[in-house]
């Protein structure tokens, strides 16, 4: 099997199946996927944790018709889970306007520091091209890392989402331009 790199994108020639890159995306979009957004909303609690009264992490966008919904309580964290489209995400601190500029902007900017960790590991891995890994593996990494890519850039990227990102973002904030409006305002 010959692999080669064409415009930063690894093919492998031979061997490998539709059928396998098929597994991973699922793979990616029903579990890798959630666990990731999962990772990124807890790192914007990381910074705030001990100062927060309570934490609601909610993953998955609830749908009319559809209010079935998981909700987990650990110490302060709250986790709601909806089944529908895991690769969503949002956290909220009860007690937020208590924190100052300071913390609300490392917490901020935790979650897509985060994602950018995750990105640099999983980068690592596809460059490194490990000889003894199979395809699958292979396209888990490459898939992951464009899951993580794309993560940071509609998180990190100032901007306000549409209701084409789904009705539960419609007119939210990303967390790169919630950090550039907090650092424009005046005070502490």
């Amino acid at each position: 099997m010959y692999k080669f790199i064409a415009v930063g994108l690894k093919v492998r020639v031979g061997g490998s199946s539709i059928l396998e890159f098929l597994y991973v995306l699922t793979l990616v979009t029903l579990i890798l996927g959630p666990m990731f957004v999962l990772i990124h909303e807890l790192g914007h609690v990381l910074p705030v944790y001990s100062q927060s009264e309570k934490v609601y992490i909610q993953l998955g966008i609830p749908y009319k018709g559809l209010s079935r919904r998981m909700i987990i309580t650990l110490g302060k964290i709250r986790f709601k889970i909806f089944p529908l489209i895991l690769i969503n995400g949002s956290f909220t601190i009860s007690n937020w306007n208590q924190f100052s500029k300071k913390y609300k902007i490392a917490s901020l900017l935790s979650g897509p520091i985060i994602t950018l960790v995750m990105l640099v590991i999983t980068i690592t891995f596809f460059l490194l091209d490990l000889k003894d890994l199979n395809v699958f593996i292979d396209y888990l990494i490459f898939a992951s890392s464009v899951f993580l890519f794309w993560e940071l850039i509609f998180t990190a990227i100032p901007m306000v989402y549409s209701r084409r990102f789904g009705q539960f973002y419609d007119s939210r904030e990303s967390d790169g331009l919630q950090v550039l409006k907090l650092i424009s305002r005046k005070g502490g």
